[in-house]
């Protein structure tokens, strides 16, 4: 099965696309932050976004899923931590935006 590419995700704006090796630094930090409870605990995760200045990541998870997560930058024992909003695709991520408060 061929991998389905990120690159032509627009991300909407306050919102960087990390570099490759970034998305890979990311990605094992979300892992090492989760524990066994996680709703994300042993689910694949491709970081495709980052809210600049910010600890808010969008990661593609399976099924063409979308999970924003704010990485804590610690490991967590708290399921609920760090907290993840599930979508089911990148343009209901995109809308559930709309609703945030301006900062």
């Amino acid at each position: 099965m061929k991998k389905q590419s990120t690159d032509l995700l627009e991300l909407p704006a306050g919102w960087l696309s990390p570099s490759p090796e970034s998305a890979r630094q990311f990605e094992q930090e979300l892992q090492r932050e989760l524990c066994p409870q996680h709703v994300l605990y042993n689910v694949p995760a491709q970081a495709v976004g980052r809210k600049d200045r910010r600890d808010d990541f969008l990661f593609k998870i399976p099924d063409n899923c979308f999970a924003q997560v704010h990485l804590t930058w610690r490991q967590e024992t708290d399921p609920f931590w760090p907290a993840t909003d599930l979508f089911s695709s990148f343009e209901a991520w995109k809308t559930s935006l709309d609703d945030e408060d301006f900062d």
